[in-house]
């Protein structure tokens, strides 16, 4: 497991609670697809996760906070924001 992941104080990150595996699987994912857009990646990540809203919906707005946070933490690159036109 990545040492920056080992040596988290806390791993409620951009307000959820994970453990580190979950941690550690978000960064292999993020990882293997570096393809994917941000979106595509909290999609992909939620599936993986069993993040759903109450109505069945992948939690995307929850998983990007997450996403954000990890890259913030070092943990993650995240690719590159795409500008709307």
């Amino acid at each position: 497991m990545d040492p920056v992941i080992q040596n988290l104080e806390s791993t409620t990150i951009g307000g959820t609670r994970l453990n580190r595996k979950k941690i550690a699987l978000i960064q292999d994912i993020v990882k293997i697809f570096p393809a994917l857009s941000r979106r595509e990646l909290a999609h992909t990540i939620c599936e993986h996760l069993n993040w759903f809203t109450p109505n069945g919906d992948n939690k995307i707005q929850s998983c990007l906070n997450v996403l954000e946070e990890l890259e913030k933490l070092g943990i993650i690159t995240l690719p590159a924001l795409v500008e709307s036109q």
